[in-house]
């Protein structure tokens, strides 16, 4: 009889840490869901009302190999971390320096990819592991989301054939008004 790995939660698919963890090894590094059942997302009905629980299953057999090359974590940490507001071009810059190294693919089992992902010890003293790197790279991901969500939208303003974008919570009343005269 194969051998089963199993991990689950109780939250939404798209919400739960483990559907990041799963991706990864799946993604990019190419392990091997178990044979038949191998997700599960149900509702049971309970006394205290539904009840949420999503269950993946990996091969416990097979072995993900991560590739040599990936974005090293030092340099991907900082670009969001800092909340300061950058133009396209400025992050367009700070990801373009992000190098890349090489180093020797690493096969590992589910039971051992899941420590590596949990263990913040682990990554922080071998950060060009592939696993740290991942990991590294799904947490600048959801800060570069959360940057995303913090930056207000402008207001945009046309008017005689000219375009004004202005930010009216950082912008006076007087300053409104003679950007309004200044368009016409």
């Amino acid at each position: 009889m194969k051998s089963v790995y199993t991990i689950a939660d109780q939250l939404a698919p798209l919400q739960s840490p483990n559907s990041d963890m799963a991706f990864a090894y799946i993604y990019d590094g190419g392990g091997k869901l178990a044979e038949g059942a191998n997700y599960i997302d149900s509702i049971e009905q309970t006394p205290d009302g539904p009840k949420r629980n999503v269950r993946w299953n990996f091969d416990g057999e097979s072995k993900a190999t991560f590739k040599a090359e990936e974005i090293q974590p030092v340099q991907l940490k900082p670009l969001f971390a800092t909340g300061e507001a950058l133009t396209y071009d400025q992050l367009a810059e700070r990801i373009t320096k992000a190098k890349t190294t090489a180093r020797p693919d690493i096969s590992l089992g589910f039971g051992d990819f899941r420590r590596i992902w949990l263990s913040k010890e682990f990554q922080d003293e071998n950060s060009t592991h592939p696993v740290s790197t991942l990991k590294a790279r799904r947490d600048a991901l959801y800060e570069f989301r959360g940057w995303l969500r913090s930056v207000k939208p402008l207001l945009c303003i046309k008017k005689n054939g000219k375009t004004l974008f202005m930010d009216k919570e950082r912008c006076s009343p007087e300053k409104q008004a003679r950007l309004l005269d200044a368009l016409g």
